[in-house]
């Protein structure tokens, strides 16, 4: 046996019509539904939505996926939002209107800051607050109750 034909021994073989489309159909998912998550938002956004987007039926984004869930890890690399966080979301703005908040994943513990709008490193004016959890909702609201007992509301 010669060189050439071990190499070719070990080569996969050629994909046909079929794996290729389907290839290319996760490849435009992908696409699609990444543009709808960070221009529609997760709630915004249905199966159905993306199926259309794509001009493909809801049986051929389900035959890549099984939920929007596993659509979302899919193409965000990260748990989906909850319905817990977005509650969260909201009651620091309505709380803390105009205070900034980030989140961040060290290990398997969430980290989320708040910062009041008055908040400058160098002078050390206003108040900066974090909180941990084990989920991105959890963590956030660790943060909030903290800033409403330095900010005297709790």
């Amino acid at each position: 046996m010669t060189a050439a034909a071990v190499i070719d021994a070990d080569a996969a073989p050629a994909k046909n019509r079929r794996q290729l489309a389907k290839e290319r159909s996760l490849a435009r998912l992908k696409t699609e539904g990444r543009f709808l998550f960070e221009n529609v938002g997760y709630f915004g956004v249905g199966i159905r939505d993306i199926a259309e987007r794509m001009g493909m039926s809801t049986g051929a984004v389900f035959s890549h996926v099984s939920d929007k869930a596993s659509l979302w890890r899919l193409v965000m690399d990260g748990p989906p939002p909850s319905e817990l966080l977005a509650e969260e979301v909201a009651l620091v703005e309505a709380l803390h209107p105009g205070w900034g908040w980030n989140m961040r994943k060290m290990g398997g513990q969430y980290i989320a800051s708040l910062t009041s709008p008055d908040f400058h490193l160098t002078t050390h004016g206003g108040l900066s607050v974090t909180g941990k959890g084990d989920s991105p909702a959890s963590a956030l609201r660790e943060a909030r109750i903290e800033a409403d007992r330095k900010a005297g509301r709790a």
